[in-house]
């Protein structure tokens, strides 16, 4: 379960760190967006799942992370310039891999090739996503060469995917799609992703809040 931003408040809401108050709205908007975003995320993921909700729990992660980068934006930048956040290198880590699941799963999964990171250099092609227990086809037959973890690290080669909370299917134009490919995914590592940009507003929220206004022109 992602944890609320409840907290948040005491730094973003500063109305004297925006340019404007239409800036001002458009943080308390993206706010809005991220708790949203967590309690949608909180409620699904404790139901039995479809493909179509793995897709949803990808979206609310990337709306989370899209609405965290926004915020950042929005902020006057004499203001945030001084602002370190210590878990940045998972923050880092995360973006990438968010974006390369969303590509590959929601968005464009008929052209990825922007994120060799995770093997998804243009060459694989996801077409479907099981979750639940493996289907029989693949408890009779057991291609284990074709069995791949994709998490935050990158995609690795395993052993069985029978343990993963949801897999995606997948061909290879370089075989001609001859034979699939199955990649196992974790809720773990999307919840990771969440908690990494959650952590981070709230770091930014403390640290805006120890801003005073008369050390800015």
């Amino acid at each position: 379960m992602l944890e609320n931003i409840d907290e948040v408040n005491s730094g973003v809401n500063k109305r004297w760190i925006y340019s404007n108050k239409v800036d001002y709205e458009l943080v308390c908007d993206y706010l809005q967006k991220i708790n949203y975003s967590i309690q949608d995320y909180n409620h699904l993921i404790s139901q039995k799942l479809s493909r179509g909700d793995v897709c949803y729990l990808i979206l609310l992660v990337t709306w989370i992370q899209e609405s965290y980068k926004q915020i950042e934006k929005t902020i006057r930048q004499d203001v945030i310039s001084a602002f370190e956040y210590n878990g940045e290198s998972l923050v880092i880590l995360s973006n990438k891999y968010i974006r390369a699941l969303r590509s590959f799963v929601v968005a464009h999964p008929l052209s990825t090739s922007k994120h060799t990171k995770y093997g998804l250099d243009g060459n694989y092609v996801c077409i479907d996503i099981a979750v639940g227990q493996l289907d029989m086809a693949l408890r009779v037959f057991n291609p284990s060469e074709s069995f791949y973890y994709l998490s935050l690290n990158g995609l690795e080669k395993v052993n069985s995917i029978a343990d993963y909370d949801y897999r995606l299917y997948v061909y290879s134009k370089k075989e001609n799609a001859e034979f699939f490919k199955y990649f196992g995914c974790n809720f773990t590592d999307l919840e990771i992703v969440a908690q990494a940009y959650i952590d981070k507003l709230k770091a930014l929220d403390k640290y805006l809040a120890r801003q005073k206004k008369k050390d800015y022109v």
